[in-house]
């Protein structure tokens, strides 16, 4: 169990914030120049974020294998996928993705195992 108040990332090589099992909560994450994801969620995670600010990544947000993640407000931009949610690994199922507001206009990807509700 995290609990995290401003999370700030810059220019990561690779994921700017990657979980595996656990909670994990963060009030505010700002996050930029993440090489591949911004989030990346997997293997049986649970993480709630209040706000996301996200700018630059392959991938904004990967809910992946039993994960749930919840934001509040997600701001995503320069990215060529808004949102993966699906099942990754064989041996887990599919995954969740739950946003009340949501600002991006790249793509959503969501696979028959998982689901991505927004607007709630």
């Amino acid at each position: 169990n995290i609990s995290i108040d401003d999370l700030m990332v810059t220019k990561a090589g690779n994921d700017c914030f990657d979980i595996s099992g656990g909670r994990y909560e963060i009030i505010k994450a700002t996050l930029r120049d993440c090489v591949d994801k911004g989030i990346s969620a997997g293997e049986s995670s649970h993480l709630t974020i209040s706000e996301l600010d996200l700018v630059s990544a392959n991938i904004g947000i990967s809910s992946k294998d039993y994960s749930k993640v919840d934001i509040s407000k997600a701001e995503i931009s320069s990215v060529s996928k808004c949102v993966e949610v699906k099942q990754k690994k064989q041996e887990f199922g599919g995954a969740s993705l739950v946003v009340g507001y949501l600002k991006c206009s790249g793509m959503v990807e969501v696979d028959e195992h998982s689901v991505f509700k927004k607007g709630l």
